[in-house]
């Protein structure tokens, strides 16, 4: 039997101790070289998986950052397009805003100022085209009236051939003083003779004549002659 040497005694409290520590220190060994083992099989060319070389990795990798690195400038540059935009519209909108003021006669700087003084400048022109329509409306009118009442007043001749003379028709809406008069003035000057009359001297004036000529004339001699007469009398009453 071979003695321990430099041991504790065997049987004794701290063999069994010292016994026990090296079990331990085994044991853990053990699992950890099961552990590297298991590491190293996903490294292998026994291991189960899809299998990709380290340059197919390395694409993949700059690929990827690559794109996140351009999806980041093209949003850097739609918020600076987006920039530019809001600044032309608020530029577009100060020079019509300028314009506006301008044309309204706007003393007004703020933009609700300019705007309010634009809509009283609206309705103020509203107003006056109204006013124009109701004044030319107006003088539509008066000239109908004034046209309508030259019609009206204007005497109408008409005169036709008979076998032996004139059948003679005046008419006037209005009957003046002294026409009746004027009438058989020219009948005289023209040298006809009134062989039968019909007149009325009230409003309107009428006269129906029958007319003999003294020597031959025509029908339009006549006409011109009694619608003078009916004129001289109508302005000379005016």
């Amino acid at each position: 039997m071979v003695a321990n040497a430099g041991g504790p005694p065997r049987g004794s409290a701290a063999a069994a101790a010292s016994l026990r520590r090296r079990r331990t220190a085994g044991g853990g060994g053990a699992a950890a070289g099961g552990g590297a083992s298991t590491m190293l099989q996903f490294y292998t060319d026994d291991a189960a998986g899809a299998r990709m070389s380290p340059n197919t990795v390395l694409f993949m990798s700059i690929g990827f950052i690559a794109v996140v690195a351009l999806l980041h400038v093209v949003e850097i540059d739609r918020d600076d397009w987006e920039m530019v935009s809001r600044e032309q519209k608020r530029a577009a909108l100060h020079e019509k805003l300028q314009l506006l003021r301008s044309l309204t006669d706007s003393h007004a700087l703020r933009k609700s100022s300019i705007i309010l003084d634009a809509s009283k400048y609206i309705q103020d022109l509203k107003q006056k085209v109204g006013r124009l329509k109701q004044e030319e409306a107006a003088c539509e009118q008066s000239q109908v009236l004034q046209s309508s009442n030259s019609t009206l007043c204007s005497p109408q001749v008409i005169v036709e051939t008979l076998e032996k003379g004139f059948l003679i028709n005046v008419y006037s809406e209005k009957s003046c003083p002294g026409l009746l008069a004027s009438v058989l003035d020219a009948f005289e000057e023209l040298g006809l003779h009134v062989v039968e009359a019909k007149a009325s001297c009230t409003d309107p004036f009428r006269l129906v004549a029958i007319g003999r000529e003294a020597q031959g004339m025509e029908a339009q001699v006549v006409k011109e002659a009694v619608q003078r007469a009916v004129s001289c009398n109508s302005n000379a009453f005016v």
